[in-house]
């Protein structure tokens, strides 16, 4: 398969992000890869579209994509980065760490770095007046 053929792999597909852009992708036509915690938490029709659904999480994944010569992952990460806190700051830190040790298979990461609160929290803090 040449490279612009490469199926794109999409992680977390049970989360709020990945599972939109899985519906969307798989909504296209388009193969696509998975790397998934709990492949059981696929929907059925879901399990029977998708190449491959690797167990496990980062370690799995990395492995995953060095097998398959995936060149290119886009990765939905956390702020902090390069701050003087970024490797003590709990689940930044994890998150950050994930994406060192995918970045070390040698495909091209591109990290999209997204403030907790957007991702998480904004219906509540919407519902509860914090943000308008």
């Amino acid at each position: 398969m040449a490279e612009s053929d490469s199926p794109p792999v999409i992680t977390a597909p049970t989360g709020n992000i990945g599972r939109q852009v899985l519906d969307r992708v798989l909504a296209a036509g388009a193969p696509v890869r998975v790397i998934v915690r709990d492949a059981a938490r696929l929907p059925d029709g879901v399990r029977d579209r998708v190449e491959a659904a690797y167990v496990g999480f980062t370690i799995p994944a990395a492995e995953a994509l060095t097998r398959h010569q995936v060149r290119r992952v886009l990765d939905i990460s956390a702020l902090g980065r390069g701050s003087s806190t970024a490797d003590r700051a709990g689940f930044v830190a994890a998150s950050l760490a994930m994406d060192d040790l995918i970045a070390s298979t040698g495909v091209a990461l591109r990290a999209v770095t997204c403030p907790w609160f957007m991702v998480r929290r904004s219906t509540t803090a919407v519902g509860a007046g914090v943000i308008a």
